[in-house]
């Protein structure tokens, strides 16, 4: 969510024509949809976005509709779509590291002297706290 601001600036900074813009994670339900299509970006993942991203982007290579494709909401003919939501990844041991991390760690050690990285071994909480949403990662816990 902190990053949220940032991705907004994205599509201004990207020049190349034909750029498919998406966005998702836990900032995407603390602000209105209307502010995120206006920013630049017509599909919005809600929820867990591993599977979700892959079926957008074969959607968007092949040319087909996104009305299958579980949890997003996008504009069509100036109305909000949106599609039913995804279930949870069970086992989070399926998901595959997205990039290359010695490379990911490399750029860090140019730009900040270290290697450094994060990693999430869980999925969602086990406690109620009333300031919390869970709409991301749902309520059920799930760990590696």
């Amino acid at each position: 969510m902190c990053q949220l601001n940032h991705a907004l600036m994205i599509q201004n900074i990207v020049k190349e024509k034909n750029t498919k813009f998406i966005i998702g994670g836990a900032g995407v339900v603390t602000v209105p949809s209307s502010m995120l299509y206006e920013g630049g970006y017509p599909v919005i993942c809600h929820g867990e976005g591993e599977r979700t991203v892959v079926e957008l982007i074969q959607a968007f290579e092949n040319g087909s509709p996104l009305d299958n494709i579980k949890g997003i909401s996008y504009i069509n003919k100036s109305k909000e779509i949106k599609t039913p939501p995804r279930e949870p990844i069970e086992n989070l041991n399926e998901i595959p590291l997205p990039l290359d991390m010695e490379k990911y760690m490399g750029i860090w050690k140019e730009n900040i002297g270290f290697r450094v990285t994060s990693v999430n071994s869980s999925r969602c909480c086990p406690f109620s706290c009333k300031f919390c949403d869970k709409t991301t990662f749902g309520g059920k816990i799930r760990y590696t």
